[in-house]
This record gives C-alpha cells, sequence and structure tokens, in this order.
C-alpha cells in the first residue's frame, strides 16, 4: 500500500497517517486455506517495525525500522537472543514450509504471463455463476484499496464534507459511470478483473503480485469460490494452450 500510495501524485493524506502507523508482524502456522509460500510472502524482510517470532515461553523480536526499536526499548524490557532460540526460527521456518495444504501449480514469477492469457477464460463464466457478486473478498483483502469520494452538503447548504468510503471492484456499480454506462457489467467481466488484479496488473505496475495467499477471500466467500484452485484452473489452461 505504500508503493501504490506514494506512486505518481503521493496521496498525502495516507502518508500523514501511515507516518504515525506502527506495523507489527508476528509469525503464523498455515491453515488450509493459505498459500503464501506459493507467492513468495511465507517471510518477510521489510515492512514493518517489529516482527515477532514465539519460539514457546518467549518471542523474539525482529525489529525493521528505527521507530520499531525506539518503541521496544521504551516499553518493552529485553534481553538478547539465545543460539537456540534463533535456531528454533529457523527450523520453524524449514517445517512451515511443509505445511502448506493448498498451492499454486506454477511459480509465483510466471503468474503474470500467465494470467495475461486468460481473459477469455471459460473459468470467468463458470464461477460467475455461483458468485454473489457481495464484495466479501475485496474487504478482507489486505491490498484492495479502492474508495468512492462521497459529498454530503449540510441543511444550511453553506457547507459541506468531501470523505473517502472503502469501494470494491466485485459491486456491481463500481464501474458505473454518468449515464448508467457500466464497464463491467457482468459479474464475470468483474471477477476476471479482480483476479487480474491480484496476479497481473498490479504486478506489471509496482513489479509484484498483490495477492499475498493469506487465504482472506476464501475463508469469507459464501459460495466457496477458491482463489487458489481458480488460479490453478488458469494454470492448467495456459499448460494446454503451450502444449
Amino acid at each position: 500500500l505504500d508503493r501504490v500510495f506514494s506512486y505518481g501524485p503521493p496521496d498525502v493524506n495516507y502518508l500523514k497517517k501511515r507516518k504515525k502507523t506502527v506495523i507489527i508482524g508476528i509469525d503464523c502456522v498455515p491453515d488450509k486455506h493459505c498459500f503464501c509460500n506459493s507467492v513468495n510472502t511465507m517471510t518477510v524482510d521489510s515492512g514493518f517495525d517489529l516482527f515477532l517470532h514465539d519460539v514457546g515461553k518467549d518471542f523474539i523480536v525482529e525489529i525493521g525500522t528505527k521507530k520499531g526499536e525506539e518503541l521496544l526499548r521504551k516499553y518493552v524490557k529485553t534481553k538478547k537472543a539465545t543460539v537456540s532460540a534463533i535456531k528454533k526460527i529457523t527450523e520453524f521456518k524449514n517445517k512451515k514450509a511443509e505445511m502448506f495444504v493448498t498451492k499454486l501449480n506454477a511459480e509465483a514469477s510466471a503468474l503474470p504471463l500467465i494470467y495475461s492469457g486468460s481473459y477469455n477464460s471459460p473459468v470467468w463464466e463458470k464461477i460467475s455463476k455461483i458468485c454473489y457478486g457481495c464484495g466479501s473478498c475485496n474487504l478482507v483483502c489486505p491490498t484492495c484499496y479502492c474508495f468512492d469520494v462521497r459529498d454530503e452538503v449540510k441543511p444550511n447548504l453553506n457547507e459541506g464534507e468531501r470523505y473517502r468510503v472503502w469501494d470494491g471492484c466485485m459491486l456491481e456499480d463500481f464501474a458505473k459511470v454518468a449515464g448508467g454506462h457500466n464497464f463491467r457489467k457482468t459479474r464475470a467481466e468483474r471477477l476476471r478483473h479482480r483476479f487480474n488484479r491480484k496476479f497481473q496488473y498490479q504486478a506489471d505496475k509496482f513489479g509484484g503480485l498483490f495477492c499475498v495467499g493469506c487465504g482472506r477471500c476464501i475463508r469469507t466467500c459464501l459460495v466457496n469460490i477458491n482463489i487458489a484452485e481458480v488460479t490453478n484452473e488458469i494454470i492448467e489452461e495456459a499448460n494446454k494452450d503451450r502444449s
């Protein structure tokens, strides 16, 4: 999100709040929905102020920024991590890589190119028949950032407020413009757009996938549309086209 809101004309409102934000991460244990190992986000070395590693009775704290270091020194009593505790982190990471049930059948670096050939895939029409278009996937996705701008005029007609609200590309009105025209009228078109935003469009623009493999959209989808399974279908189609 920092890359997005710093790109081109910077979003001063976001950046102002971001400066006051502290980001603390923690190692997690994979469940049946997540696939971060397939999109190279299982481990991170930046983007946080502090990062916690659970090693049993204690946590090892990794410092990512000066802000994080100052926060730690001010509020937490710490001691130097032992060699055995650090070894536990490495052992856990090695075990974690084998814990994933959900996996993508292609390298993360290949996904933008694979998705670039998916425009006319029958997959979009197929999953659109069960999708409610409710936007739940947009609301839980950590990399969805689209917004709408609204104006509210006060009763005295002399004052008002302009504010932003979170919006979602799966909602029918998202691409609707003046005159009732809609650039993505069907759910199939909206699904195709959302998936390509995660695996192609933003990767081409910012140099990295915008799906982090967290599995939140899988957990929240009312009809069990699975972003990993859909992606594997797209991969399978691409492999057939090449053979």
